[in-house]
């Protein structure tokens, strides 16, 4: 991937240089590498810039842009981490279910007690994993 310059960069977003450094300065766009006068960016900045420019043309304030650029860097992390939520709930689900089950089976009259229980949790509004573990607690001291 080519780096560039800042007047080169400048002149491939259709921005000024002082306008790339304004924009480095709020941390808007940084280099690859070096610093000061030797600054050097990559190709992804000209269209970060042209991003910034579209966003000002929509009345977005720079830290609004700002605010929104970090949105997009972290969606992936977001996402990454909502779907291991996910899993996790499932599997508490299925934890939850078969805890069920025993307790319906019957095995003794705690069982059934501790089913009411959970149901009445749940219908509290708990959580699955707080009634889980709410009824783990308690099954294990009795």
């Amino acid at each position: 991937m080519p780096h560039y310059r800042i007047g080169e960069l400048a002149r491939l977003a259709g921005v000024s240089p002082r306008t790339v450094d304004y924009y480095t300065r709020l941390g808007l766009v940084e280099p690859v590498e070096g610093s000061g006068k030797h600054r050097r960016y990559d190709a992804s900045t000209v269209e970060r810039i042209r991003l910034i420019k579209t966003l000002q043309g929509q009345r977005l304030s720079l830290q609004e842009i700002r605010e929104r650029l970090a949105a997009q860097e972290l969606a992936p992390d977001v996402a990454a981490l909502l779907g291991r939520i996910e899993e996790h709930l499932q599997r508490l689900s299925v934890d939850l279910e078969d805890l069920r089950r025993r307790l319906r089976e019957g095995r003794s009259e705690r069982g059934a007690v501790l089913a009411r229980y959970a149901s009445q949790l749940l219908g509290q509004g708990l959580s699955l994993a707080q009634t889980l573990a709410i009824l783990l607690s308690d099954y294990q001291g009795w």
